[in-house]
């Protein structure tokens, strides 16, 4: 059967046909959306975030969109609570919403930002920030510092139980009230993880092509430090969630989505096309995964749940397509 194209995306295609877009290829790879992160804070708030200021809300049953009030890349998202949520992207760019409206924050930096995480605590919220050139924000009783404890890309960072870790091109930083050198890495590390019970994941893989492709998954135990703990073949992790004290997700290229459910690491399959950036769940019951699919002749933003059984597709905006959920079988 032909797919048809949304009439907001056909008009799209006129005008930038008259503009010098040779196909509508190239017009959808230059001018749609693709998902980049995903945090759930429980299992009805849900909140994704992606290129050109797409911001997109579990409203229960579908994804809805929200007014972000920037047209840049936002690449990570957070919350302490359903009205202290926080967006962060390109150009230092930081965004909070009170549950009512997205508002722009003054930020301390103009590097772009690569990740966020929100811990609520007795003083009020503790945001963390990582991105370009080693940069390090904190948001803590009102007020903002920038760190810069490394010279070299940050592209992820997370908090549970007192511990942070950030996440780069030479392993991964530990903050103990100063920032230090936990796991060094001969791959860039692309994603980390923690749980509130001192536990906590890292995620790496090498600059080079298909399908040679290796990425290592490291776990640190509080009592036994780092070491690696299971190798993906032919994929490129690009994000982890601990939903669980046990259970750990990564989500990776080629529609490839790995999991750790206490006892063993497992790979599954879920697409072929799409690229899956993040990967969130407040409990192992519900597991969303964002991304990219790149087919033949559309580009579409999947957007996955979890529940016991296998992955179907979840109500999206009408601009948003390949969208999976997974239910009991």
């Amino acid at each position: 059967m032909k797919r048809l194209v949304p009439l907001a995306a056909a008009v799209l295609i006129a005008a930038l046909s008259l503009a010098g877009c040779n196909t509508i290829e190239d017009t959808l790879r230059e001018h749609t959306y693709g998902l980049l992160d995903v945090f759930a804070l429980d299992q009805e708030n849900v909140w994704a975030v992606g290129t050109r200021g797409m911001i997109l809300r579990w409203d229960g049953g579908r994804f809805v969109p929200q007014e972000s009030g920037t047209a840049v890349d936002l690449h990570g998202v957070s919350a302490a609570s359903p009205r202290d949520v926080w967006a962060v992207g390109d150009g230092g760019t930081v965004l909070h919403c009170d549950g009512t409206a997205w508002k722009p924050v003054l930020s301390p930096t103009d590097r772009d930002l690569a990740d966020v995480t929100a811990v609520a605590g007795a003083s009020g919220t503790d945001l963390w920030a990582v991105g370009g050139g080693g940069t390090v924000v904190r948001y803590s009783s009102g007020s903002w510092t920038v760190e810069n404890p490394v010279d070299w890309e940050l592209s992820s960072i997370a908090a549970a139980g007192g511990r942070v870790l950030a996440g780069g091109e030479r392993g991964v930083l530990a903050y103990t009230g100063t920032w230090g050198l936990e796991l060094e890495t001969p791959e860039p590390v692309s994603a980390v993880a923690a749980s509130g019970d001192g536990r906590a994941w890292a995620a790496s893989h090498p600059l080079g092509t298909y399908p040679v492709m290796v990425s290592t998954i490291f776990a640190c135990d509080p009592a036994a430090g780092w070491g690696p703990v299971y190798r993906v073949a032919d994929t490129a992790v690009r994000g982890l969630a601990a939903v669980g004290p046990r259970d750990v997700y990564a989500s990776c290229d080629h529609g490839v989505v790995v999991r750790f459910d206490g006892a063993s690491w497992s790979r599954e399959s879920v697409s072929v096309y799409e690229t899956y950036a993040a990967v969130s769940g407040a409990s192992p019951e519900r597991v969303w995964v964002v991304g990219m699919e790149v087919g033949t002749r559309w580009v579409s933003l999947p957007v996955a749940r979890e529940s016991a059984g296998g992955w179907h597709r979840v109500d999206t905006p009408m601009f948003v397509s390949g969208v999976l959920r997974r239910e009991p079988e």
